[in-house]
């Protein structure tokens, strides 16, 4: 899941059958770039965090002498980065309803959605 969209997507032309919310304010503007910055930079050190936890449990199921200790707690990591990467989603989708309304919130919405697809796509595309 990544977070990584360009700050424009905030100010594009918005879809046609939504109504004109009204403008952001600089304060507004303001919270979601630190949002937006926070929430990626946090997105991406789990992704690495949770890739060589993965790594790290296929290494261990990998050798013949299997230390059931060693996975269950490498699986409990996976699963808590997991989990870290979904409080960190969450929190963008809580702090972004405090920040705009909901016409703004819409827009805004279908924008990371858009990018978050196009993102699971190319990230698809890139693996082996």
């Amino acid at each position: 899941m990544h977070l990584l969209f360009p700050l424009l997507l905030l100010f594009a032309a918005p879809p046609g059958d939504l109504p004109e919310p009204p403008p952001l304010t600089a304060s507004q503007v303001t919270s979601i770039q630190t949002l937006i910055r926070e929430t990626q930079t946090a997105d991406a050190r789990l992704q690495a965090e949770l890739l060589r936890r993965q790594d790290a449990l296929t290494a261990a199921y990998a050798r013949y002498q299997l230390d059931a200790e060693e996975v269950q707690r490498l699986q409990s990591e996976v699963l808590a980065t997991q989990t870290a990467l979904l409080g960190n989603y969450h929190r963008l989708q809580v702090e972004l309803r405090g920040i705009v309304g909901e016409a703004r919130f819409q827009r805004l919405h279908r924008r990371i959605d858009l990018h978050l697809r196009k993102q699971k796509k190319l990230s698809q595309e890139t693996t082996p």
